[in-house]
């Protein structure tokens, strides 16, 4: 399949963007943990009796209708973290027709946690020669590409 350089390039950075996704999952299931953690601790404030900060009736919100309740952040921060599963599920569907090498070596190169994700690096990990895995690499990126993309990245 003959890709065009532009969405070769485009699924790298898709590929990056998606680690970084999972990374920020990682910490918005964190948050949401502490948030639930300490949401008995605030969970009713009234403003007028316990904190003396009076409502003006003129105004249409007072001070207490500004401020974000924690339940309506952890919803918020479901929300994100459902949406970047959305991602995930996507990307294992745009990944399922590759071989089971060139998933090793995408998830390996950049999906992985790890700061050695050269070639050299991936082929000691995978039991392969140097020029296998950047040719395998450069196939599941081009099978990417059109998968993710469509006809739009190949020459026509």
């Amino acid at each position: 399949m003959n890709i065009k350089d532009e969405y070769i390039d485009k699924t790298k950075i898709y590929l990056k963007d998606l680690r970084k996704k999972i990374d920020k999952k990682a910490m918005l299931e964190d948050e949401i943990q502490l948030l639930k953690s300490t949401q008995g601790i605030n969970l009713s404030i009234n403003f007028e009796n316990e904190l003396g900060i009076k409502s003006s009736k003129s105004s249409y919100k007072g001070i207490d209708d500004l401020i974000i309740t924690t339940d309506s952040k952890i919803c918020c921060l479901q929300a994100q973290v459902e949406r970047i599963n959305h991602y995930v599920r996507m990307f294992e569907l745009y990944s399922r027709e590759l071989k089971e090498i060139e998933k090793k070596i995408i998830d390996i190169r950049y999906l992985a946690k790890t700061k050695n994700n050269s070639f050299r690096d991936i082929a000691k990990k995978v039991n392969y020669t140097k020029s296998y895995v950047a040719r395998m690499h450069d196939n599941a990126i081009c099978d990417l590409a059109y998968y993710i993309f469509g006809e739009d990245a190949i020459y026509l």
